[in-house]
């Protein structure tokens, strides 16, 4: 009886070392187990164990890497025609773009982020098109813009009193009539012949006027200077000269009769005064 119990105890232990001891078979790493055919899609298996691509895998065409293992790991690609440009293919007919490209078969180039009116040629590249300029084409350009901004290509916008395609051109102030702008806009420089703050006054006698007893008038010829047109009584070329009495006798001296309108004053003796008006009170006098 205890050489029974011996010799089962002794069978169970060599039992046990016999399952640590165990080695994998060769078929549990075939690329048809089970398992390993759930964990892909690029063969397939029949029931003898050969293998077999799948649509759009195939092995490598150097024979030396090939991987029993780990069969069809290339990926055929052929997107009308086209290869992979700046990429590789990690699937099939799929072409993962490197950094700057994209597209199909990774042709397209990716421009500089933030350039706005530009494109590329090659990646991250920011080429401005015609009329931009600056670092991310963001910069309008005019050829000509002097007293405005330029907000488009060869959109110039004018300052205030600036006006023209290339706001060269100032502004005249306001109402002026007979003048054009000088080098400031806003300002109103006259023509000749013509004052005032809006040049709309017409000028006689070289700028004198016509005194407080006449008005200046703008002769129609402009090849003729202005004439003054004095109020009554007055004279001459700047209506500075007083109108004497109508019969008033005229001095030879050359000395006006008369202080103001209508006087008759004589100043120069002797004169013939048939009617008595030289001096008379009436008249400017104190007789």
């Amino acid at each position: 009886m205890k050489l029974l119990v011996l010799t089962v105890l002794t069978f169970l232990f060599a039992g046990n070392d016999c399952m640590h001891r165990f080695t994998p078979l060769d078929t549990d790493n075939h690329p048809c187990k089970a398992e390993n055919l759930k964990m892909t899609n690029r063969y397939i298996c029949n029931s003898a164990g050969e293998v077999f691509c799948q649509t759009g895998w195939e092995e490598p065409s150097d024979p030396s890497k090939i991987d029993p293992l780990s069969p069809c790991p290339v990926p055929i690609c052929d997107v009308h025609g086209e290869t992979c440009n700046y990429g590789v293919f990690e699937a099939p007919d799929y072409c993962a773009c490197e950094i700057g490209w994209e597209g199909a078969i990774c042709d397209v180039c990716i421009p500089l982020p933030g350039c706005q009116n530009g494109n590329c040629t090659e990646a991250m590249e920011c080429n401005c098109r015609d009329g931009w300029t600056g670092g991310f084409c963001e910069i309008p350009f005019c050829s000509d813009c002097q007293n405005g901004e330029c907000a488009g290509p060869e959109e110039c916008v004018c300052f205030s009193g600036w006006e023209g395609d290339s706001c060269d051109t100032c502004l005249a102030l306001p109402g002026c009539k007979n003048g054009r702008c000088g080098d400031h806009p806003n300002t109103c420089e006259c023509e000749d012949g013509w004052g005032g703050h809006l040049c709309d006054k017409p000028i006689c006698n070289d700028g004198l006027g016509c005194g407080d007893n006449g008005h200046c008038f703008k002769h129609p010829n402009d090849a003729f200077d202005n004439f003054c047109i004095c109020e009554t009584g007055w004279q001459g070329e700047s209506c500075e000269v007083c109108v004497p009495y109508w019969e008033c006798p005229q001095p030879d001296n050359g000395l006006p009769a008369c202080i103001n309108p209508n006087d008759c004053i004589c100043p120069t003796a002797g004169l013939s005064d048939p009617k008595g008006l030289c001096g008379h009170s009436e008249l400017g006098g104190e007789n």
